[in-house]
């Protein structure tokens, strides 16, 4: 299968992005919804087993569209919400 794991949501952004008109504001904004829509693509292939997950054109479709540190960002709101978790579960087994 091609594509298709998301229903080829990133043509639609696409096309929504080409479509935006206006101020500089709003072209910038629909610039940034290029890039969106370029790293949905390499997800939702990579996701439909057509290329692979974390494949060089994903990382960085995907870091196009991120300020650096997003990732690392990311990792930290995850694990505290681990550490509360682990907190409560110790605390319940004392």
């Amino acid at each position: 299968m091609s594509g298709g794991s998301y229903d080829y949501l990133f043509g639609r952004l696409e096309d929504a992005a080409n479509q935006i008109k206006g101020s500089p504001l709003r072209r910038a904004f629909a610039r940034h919804l290029l890039l969106i829509s370029k790293a949905l693509y390499e997800i939702e292939w990579a996701d439909s087993g057509d290329t692979s997950p974390g494949n060089n054109d994903e990382i960085a479709a995907i870091q196009a569209c991120l300020p650096k540190g997003a990732d690392i960002q990311a990792c930290i709101e995850e694990a505290k919400k681990v550490l509360i978790e682990l907190q409560a579960a110790i605390e319940a087994n004392e």
